[in-house]
């Protein structure tokens, strides 16, 4: 999980691209709506700026400006295509194919952090969009706030620095001939706490935990593969460790101090019961 960059362009511009490929009624509504719009964007990037989008109120519009405003982003159009291809195309390389609220599956969707359902304003508003996967996304779907008002629901990926400080963990037993491995999260860091409800909110909400417990398996089976039966590492088990470290290390640069797989690595490494398995 990565923060990722926002597009610096302004957003009303993007608005009137799309705008103007529609036919009437549509492009006259939304031309008349584009004061409202141009207003509620201000407010927008002011609450972004503050990283304070809980603040937004909702505003009403009459239906038939709801679903124009809905189709500006439903109605595939080039101008759209183009706001949503510099979005992903303003993320580092190595970040572009993969979801950053998930860090798991491809992010072939793209996500309104403030629904469209309740914001129908904010539908093409590039600061609004997120690409993700198409698991997380109808997971998360209207869900922005979390129970309590005050704290949101799901992570910001623009405006929620991610913390340095490790705060996803991962617990690992042998019992016999099994290793039962389960993630968890916590914050012994000191993690501001207020910045750590969102992250649990997210992790909740997502299933994260859940996704990551059911990928251990695959992870621990490809790192057995790297040391079993090669003779350079039989009965070294400090040269494992110093190993698989860089490649935690690297891994962490890429993804992030708390990505799942490098967290796991990081604990099989720190692991003397699986050190002195080769």
């Amino acid at each position: 999980m990565r923060n990722l960059a926002p597009l610096n362009t302004n957003p009303i511009d993007e608005f009137d691209s799309i705008r103007k490929s529609k036919q009437d009624p549509a492009n006259s509504v939304l031309l008349a709506l584009r004061p409202t719009i141009l207003s509620r964007y201000g407010e927008y990037k002011t609450e972004f700026d503050k990283n304070t989008l809980q603040n937004i109120k909702n505003k009403t519009f009459t239906p038939q400006a709801s679903e124009f405003l809905k189709k500006c982003y439903s109605d595939s159009t080039n101008s759209l295509n183009s706001v949503i291809a510099r979005i992903k195309k303003n993320q580092p390389d190595h970040l572009r194919s993969i979801c950053q609220f998930c860090g798991i599956d491809t992010d072939n969707t793209t996500d309104h952090y403030l629904p469209q359902s309740a914001f129908p304003e904010f539908s093409v508003n590039h600061l609004n969009l997120f690409p993700c996967c198409a698991v997380c996304n109808p997971i998360k779907n209207d869900y922005w706030i979390s129970k309590d008002p005050n704290y949101r629901g799901i992570i910001n990926l623009y405006t929620d620095i991610l913390p340095t400080q490790q705060f996803l963990y991962v617990d690992i037993r042998y019992f016999r001939n099994n290793v039962i491995i389960k993630f968890r999260i916590d914050n012994p860091n000191g993690i501001n706490p207020d910045l750590f409800q969102v992250i649990e909110n997210h992790f909740t909400r997502i299933k994260l935990i859940n996704k990551y417990n059911d990928k251990t398996g695959n992870i621990y089976q490809r790192v057995i593969n790297s040391y079993k039966g090669k003779i350079a590492y039989i009965g070294k088990p400090d040269l494992i460790r110093t190993d698989l470290l860089k490649e935690v290390q690297n891994h962490f640069l890429s993804f992030g101090r708390n990505h799942y797989e490098g967290v796991l690595m990081e604990a099989l490494a720190n692991n003397n019961h699986f050190l002195n398995l080769f």
